[in-house]
């Protein structure tokens, strides 16, 4: 005698629902005047019925940038800006520096330039320079970025001493690129 048993259910599908994949958010809209940046993404739950809904999702942005040191000794700040984008008057800003620091270096340099010791005059003049020679009210240089068109720039952070080699004077040293927007 061959007896067979159904079991009701073992191979039925699930009756809860499930979300279906949703589109990928979309890029990031460029900064406000608000320092806000918006874009399109999508959710999906009971809330939305397992549907995929669009939403404007909103994101403050950076309004400074702070960096750290190839040797993690240094930290600068630089502000204001909108992320990578900056304009006007900016403060770059050593905010601790090696103990045996005496001045530290600034410079802004377009796309394309890279410091070097013994750099070509024409290259040189493309940069600007600054230097803090005191600590005492902090280690600070003002960039008015007007004064350059717009585009990508580097911006390098060096602190040094009296009597530091040229081919490589800085005690920690860190460099990012902004967007010149004005």
């Amino acid at each position: 005698m061959i007896v067979i048993i159904f079991i009701s259910g073992c191979t039925s599908p699930s009756s809860e629902p499930k979300c279906q994949v949703c589109q990928s958010p979309g890029t990031w809209s460029a900064c406000s005047e608000d320092a806000l940046k918006t874009r399109t993404n999508y959710r999906c739950g009971a809330e939305t019925n397992y549907s995929c809904e669009r939403y404007a999702e909103e994101k403050t942005c950076e309004t400074q940038i702070n960096l750290k040191g190839k040797k993690g000794i240094l930290d600068v700040a630089i502000s204001p800006t909108l992320d990578e984008t900056v304009k006007g008057m900016i403060k770059v800003e050593a905010v601790s520096v090696p103990e045996r620091t005496t001045k530290v270096a600034f410079f802004l340099m377009p796309q394309g330039v890279e410091l070097r010791a013994n750099m070509p005059q024409e290259q040189l003049a493309k940069i600007e320079r600054g230097e803090d020679n005191s600590g005492t009210d902090g280690w600070r240089y003002y960039i008015d970025t007007t004064k350059f068109n717009n585009g990508i720039y580097t911006i390098f952070i060096g602190p040094t001493y009296e009597g530091a080699p040229d081919e490589n004077p800085w005690l920690d040293d860190t460099k990012t690129q902004v967007v010149v927007k004005n």
